[in-house]
């Protein structure tokens, strides 16, 4: 989603508020900003970063032969498992890509 100037200006505000260390009443007080304001803003920031559900194409279908998966991840990024792939290993693979 594109961000208009308006939202970038509130994101920036968002972004220096949790920088400050103060109050949000503190902070507010000082800018000359409404504290609704401020707080719109941290919201608008919190949406912005939450997981969003995307599409997925399936390329191949067919009887499985028990070879695991591949996930296609961004244009280059290709995440192979077989049939007897380690859950842990995958839960830390993931943790790593939401970070990325």
């Amino acid at each position: 989603m594109k961000l208009g100037k308006t939202a970038q200006v509130g994101m920036g505000v968002a972004g220096e508020y949790r920088g400050s260390g103060k109050t949000r009443a503190e902070f507010s007080r000082e800018r000359g900003l409404a504290l609704t304001t401020l707080d719109y803003y941290l919201r608008r920031e919190r949406e912005q970063h939450k997981q969003k559900l995307v599409p997925v194409k399936v390329i191949a279908e067919g009887k499985s032969t028990g070879s695991g998966f591949t996930v296609v991840v961004g244009r280059n990024r290709r995440v192979e498992m077989a049939a007897d792939f380690d859950e842990a290993g995958l839960g830390r693979l993931v943790a790593v890509l939401e970070r990325s």
